[in-house]
């Protein structure tokens, strides 16, 4: 009796082993995809699911695609759940992917081989299987008035920088970054405009290679594209910086959509060496010489108006101020090119900087005012113009060497 027992008990757990290998054999994916056929820019959404009734001894790795007609990108990480086919409970193990695929047309999407591991009764490091992924066919199509050869994203978003010296001369460039941000789609999906326009002869423009970035996400897949301009300034004048623009299909919209970003007006002056300066002084003139003649021209420029406000009615004065500035409003480039010039002479390299040293808050707003009229042509210049300005340099030698004596007597009806 016990003998049978026995045997009955290895019967038993024999036919529990052979059913739970089996099931091993059982393990099988399923490839779910939300739509074959889809216009061009929507990705396609698939979801690989590995099925087995037992359990997974070691972590399932996820395969590639093997074909190279596009792009696909992971949408999140795997994730775990549990089905009942025909009535017997399976672990599902899945996956979702972005696929974008480059260009429009039919395709058909393969999937390298899933490789895991199911549990197996005579071998405790479980059974290795490779599971074939079935193949699936997809188009992508062009919608009305979309072409090929035109960007195609959710949304784009452009920005862009220009860099360049204070004071832009022949010679000089002009650095213009610009970055397009679009959304919802890979790097590969960007037509890149057309930077090099003509602008004038004596502009030379130099386009980089473009950097492009994909930048997945959980909820949504963005891309980037930077280009840096530089334009090359060989004579001095007015130029009009293009306006840059980019066509793309919006995929939201279903219409084709424009992003600009505006281009700038330039004034660029002339290099000055020293013999553009010949008309001033000899070649042979000391630093110093140049100084004294010019503060000697102020001073006689002084002394003239000074006797001229003394003859006058004071009712008048106001009339003398403003005729004066009248007589001198329209030429703001060239009181920026005098002041320039004194400001070399006085050991910087712009008037700013003596303007932060030695200046008053007044003459720094002044000085800004004068400087966007002279790089703006559009802007007409507002601020303070004739005499005041001379003040303003006396004021500066004064402090500049540290003197109080016979300007601040003269001086006494300005207030600083």
């Amino acid at each position: 009796m016990k003998k049978n027992i026995k045997t009955a008990y290895l019967l038993s757990l024999y036919f529990i082993f052979i059913s739970f290998t089996c099931t091993a054999n059982e393990a099988f994916v399923k490839l779910k995809i939300d739509n074959i056929k889809k216009a061009w820019g929507k990705p396609f959404v698939i979801t690989l699911s590995v099925y087995t009734p037992t359990w997974f001894v070691d972590g399932v790795v996820f395969p590639n695609a093997n074909n190279s007609e596009g792009i696909l990108l992971p949408k999140g990480r795997s994730f775990t759940s549990t089905e009942f086919i025909n009535g017997k409970r399976h672990s599902v193990v899945s996956r979702s992917y972005r696929y974008y695929p480059l260009a429009p047309g039919k395709q058909k999407i393969h999937f390298e081989d899933f490789h895991v591991k199911v549990p197996a009764g005579n071998s405790f490091k479980g059974k290795s299987m490779n599971l074939k992924v079935p193949g699936i066919d997809i188009e992508t199509y062009l919608s009305k008035g979309q072409s090929y050869d035109m960007t195609v994203a959710n949304n784009i978003k452009g920005k862009q920088s220009f860099v360049s010296n204070d004071t832009i001369m022949s010679g000089d460039v002009l650095e213009r970054t610009i970055k397009w941000d679009l959304e919802g789609v890979p790097a590969s999906y960007i037509v890149i405009p057309d930077m090099q326009d003509t602008i004038s002869s004596d502009v030379k423009i130099y386009v980089s290679k473009p950097v492009f970035a994909t930048i997945p996400s959980d909820n949504q897949l963005n891309s980037r594209m930077e280009q840096q301009i530089t334009y090359l300034f060989t004579e001095a004048g007015n130029f009009n910086i293009p306006t840059v623009s980019i066509v793309f299909w919006n995929i939201q919209k279903s219409k084709a959509d424009t992003v600009r970003l505006d281009g700038i007006n330039v004034n660029v002056i002339p290099r000055y060496n020293k013999s553009d300066l010949s008309h001033i002084t000899k070649k042979e003139s000391s630093n110093n010489s140049v100084h004294t003649i010019f503060i000697i021209i102020i001073s006689v420029i002084i002394f003239i108006t000074s006797v001229i406000i003394i003859r006058i009615q004071k009712r008048k004065r106001h009339h003398l101020y403003k005729l004066f500035f009248v007589t001198t409003k329209n030429n703001p480039i060239k009181l920026y090119e005098a002041l320039y010039h004194y400001s070399l002479y006085k050991g910087e390299k712009c008037f700013s900087r003596l303007s932060e040293k030695y200046g008053t808050q007044a003459l720094q707003r002044d000085y800004k005012i004068l400087s966007s009229s002279v790089f703006n042509p559009n802007t007409k210049y507002k601020g303070s113009v004739g005499i005041k300005w001379l003040f303003y340099i006396i004021m500066i030698e004064k402090r500049s060497k540290k003197h109080s004596g016979h300007l601040k007597s003269k001086n006494k009806h300005f207030t600083y």
